[in-house]
């Protein structure tokens, strides 16, 4: 392909902080829960599988069950995202403040401090509160390393 010469027109919506995905066949996916999407490109449950890529946090109003025709569509937070109060396995203090995290699960209360593995973080701690209760920032997909 030639190099441009002159003005061109494309489609462009900016940066996108919602993005929507095909999801899984029979696979169902959550508003609120930890989402990736596989090696086949479907959106899929966050779970802890090589090959699968942390994309956010899906964000429709009703739970999505994919069908074999691939029409079905979840929205997703792919900007990343800040969660309150939630439980972090291992956090004890407050120098535990900007420490990655890593998800169990897609619920966003099972995320933990250890990190398995081939496992890539999901997100850090930004506030502590006691116990093993913090606030999480959810990295943004473009900050997310693929399980390997």
């Amino acid at each position: 392909m030639a190099a441009l010469t002159d003005v061109t027109s494309l489609r462009n919506r900016g940066k996108p902080s919602q993005i929507a995905y095909v999801v899984a066949n029979g696979v169902t996916v959550y508003p609120g829960s930890l989402v990736a999407v596989n090696a086949a490109g479907f959106l899929v449950p966050y779970a802890h599988v090589a090959g699968t890529r942390t994309v956010g946090i899906m964000n429709d109003g009703d739970a999505k069950t994919g069908d074999a025709g691939g029409t079905v569509l979840a929205s997703v937070d792919v900007a990343g995202a800040l969660v309150e109060q939630v439980t972090v396995t291992g956090a004890t203090g407050i120098a535990d403040v900007n420490s990655e995290v890593y998800g169990l699960t897609d619920n966003l209360n099972d995320l933990k401090l250890a990190q398995a593995a081939t496992q890539g973080a999901v997100g850090m701690i930004t506030r502590y509160y006691s116990g093993t209760l913090c606030d999480v920032w959810i990295y943004q997909a473009s900050q997310i390393v693929t399980d390997a």
